[in-house]
């Protein structure tokens, strides 16, 4: 019976639709230090990882980045670069470099981090 419970909470979780209102209340609430991700998580039906990109969605787009998006966004190879040597060079957070230079997620990034470490893309810096 848990089982059954804990899988329809997951396909509850997956097929959310949150409207941009929502996204930005739980925005606001969490960054006034209002509630936790997880308790908001809870009260909007989705993974506390989703309120975390919705908060740096924020902090990069303001409100238009919590619209939902139906094309990717494209980003050249110049800036590819220089947020990958910024995030290896620098030790900071994928948030902070995602913040600079308006990435739209983390995992984007992080795949771009990959990418270079495994040779495939993304020439050295230019001397």
């Amino acid at each position: 019976m848990v089982h059954i419970i804990s899988e329809y909470k997951k396909t509850i979780m997956r097929n959310a639709k949150i409207s941009q209102e929502q996204k930005l209340e739980a925005v606001k609430m969490y960054l006034k230090g209002d509630s936790t991700l997880r308790k908001l998580a809870a009260k909007y039906g989705v993974h506390h990882s989703s309120i975390e990109k919705w908060v740096l969605r924020y902090r990069t787009f303001g409100t238009q980045g919590l619209k939902t998006i139906s094309r990717n966004q494209k980003y050249s190879e110049d800036l590819k670069r220089k947020a990958v040597l910024m995030y290896l060079s620098e030790a900071v957070p994928l948030s902070v470099v995602c913040e600079k230079y308006r990435i739209s997620s983390t995992s984007l990034l992080q795949g771009w981090v990959k990418k270079y470490q495994d040779k495939e893309t993304l020439i050295l810096p230019q001397k």
